[in-house]
């Protein structure tokens, strides 16, 4: 490679890395409906900008000349999951998708950041009620008796830990004011996607149609995800750590407590 490809192959690296930076921006920012896809796309389009800078000789590709354009799909359907549908463009590659899973392994650094939130915390189970859409919610009294269940049944988790984000700050204030006298019950309220993620990876995780729980599957936590009017073939975590439970005719709130709980072991 020429020292003028090298500049211009540093070039389209950095502006790739810039859309990319973009895109965990908007996840961050819960803008979609399913930021754990932006990540994944996000990612997606870094490592397509590492194999052309690495490739640009055996791929005779000509910054100067002439090259081929690359499009991935402009709108998602219920043919296959959404990950490998994003991925069809590394076809042009000649790369492909084998795992639609996402994984993350959380630094001993974001361990230590959440580490007061873990104390004495064995047999944990974290719930997050929220998503991006009152739809793909659970009602908030369920959760509450799931909690106070869950508290009858010590033998099975010592501590409670809900999580939240900013777009669950109605049902987190109703829910500290029911259990603020409970020492069993914490709170882990906007947290940095990193720390949030070495927080769940040991955990039970039940949550909905989110972004936090493709982040606790890929963290390695036992999940049970309720869904409802989104379709879990195209949008659940693929992680085999992860289960579904499918709400009849779209609608969550034909599940019930007996059936959760079921479903979670108690």
């Amino acid at each position: 490679m020429t020292i003028k490809q090298q500049g211009q192959a540093a070039g389209l690296f950095g502006a790739v890395a810039l859309f990319s930076a973009l895109f965990c921006w908007v996840f961050i920012a819960g803008r979609f409906s399913h930021p754990a896809v932006w990540i994944q796309l996000a990612l997606g389009v870094a490592a397509i900008a590492v194999y052309l800078v690495t490739n640009l000789d055996s791929l005779g590709t000509q910054l100067t000349g002439r090259g081929t354009f690359i499009a991935g799909p402009s709108k998602l359907d219920n043919s296959e999951h959404a990950a490998l549908q994003l991925a069809r463009p590394l076809a042009a590659l000649g790369l492909s998708l084998t795992d639609p899973a996402a994984y993350l392994f959380p630094t001993e650094d974001d361990r230590y950041a959440i580490r007061t939130l873990l104390e004495n915390s064995a047999k944990m189970i974290a719930l997050h009620p929220g998503s991006g859409s009152e739809r793909k919610n659970w009602p908030i009294e369920n959760w509450i008796e799931l909690a106070k269940t869950l508290l009858n049944a010590k033998v099975l988790f010592r501590t409670i830990i809900f999580v939240s984000g900013e777009a669950d700050e109605k049902e987190m204030t109703r829910l500290r004011t029911l259990f603020k006298d409970e020492a069993q019950v914490r709170f882990a309220h906007g947290l940095p996607l990193p720390q949030l993620a070495a927080l769940l990876e040991q955990s039970t995780f039940i949550g909905h149609d989110s972004g936090i729980s493709h982040l606790a599957a890929a963290g390695g936590a036992r999940c049970f995800l309720l869904f409802g009017p989104t379709d879990p073939k195209v949008w659940a975590p693929q992680n085999t750590s992860a289960s579904v439970l499918l709400a009849p005719n779209g609608d969550l709130t034909q599940i019930d407590l007996a059936t959760v709980s079921k479903m979670i072991g108690l």
